[in-house]
Formats: C-alpha cells, sequence, structure tokens
C-alpha cells in the first residue's frame, strides 16, 4: 500500500475487502494475529461486514506474521492449504 492505515485511511478504506459484499462462493480468510503488513483490522472487518457464519470461515493464527502464509517451509503454510483443498472439495 506504500503507507500505513493512519497515515492514508482513504487508500485503506478503498482497498478494504468488505467493499466488496459477499462473494458468490465460499471464503476461508486465514489470518496471522501478528501480520504486519494488513492489520487484522482488515480481516475482521471482511468478516463483520460480508462474511457469511453459515457458510465462510476467518481463521485466525496466533503469532503468525504476514509471510509465513506464503513460506513452504511453514506450519501456517498447511492451514492455508487445508483452507483451499476444502474450498475445492466436492460438495
Amino acid at each position: 500500500m506504500g503507507s500505513t492505515p493512519a497515515a492514508d485511511p482513504t487508500a485503506w478504506g478503498a482497498a478494504d475487502p468488505a467493499r466488496l459484499g459477499r462473494a458468490p462462493y465460499p471464503v476461508v480468510v486465514v489470518h496471522g494475529d501478528q501480520d504486519e503488513q494488513v492489520p487484522l483490522e482488515v480481516a475482521r472487518s471482511w468478516w463483520e461486514q460480508a462474511g457469511d457464519p453459515g457458510r465462510d470461515r476467518l481463521v485466525l493464527l496466533p503469532g503468525v506474521t504476514h509471510f509465513p502464509l506464503v513460506d513452504p517451509t511453514h506450519p501456517a503454510r498447511t492451514v492455508l492449504r487445508d483452507a483451499i483443498e476444502g474450498l475445492l472439495a466436492p460438495r
């Protein structure tokens, strides 16, 4: 984003996925609660405004920062992989 939410609240507000509304398909948001790149409030905002509790999930990973989710050697990656596989499983 090139700035912090405090420095540019307009840009951060415009990037909030909650503004897109409910997704037409199930969603799993996996977010580290120590993410220094994307504030946890972004995930929570989406969940509160657009998440469907009977269909969607918000998974918070304690102690996990931003990049472990894309590190294939980090245990957090397993949570992300399982979420994707769950979304792709036949219903």
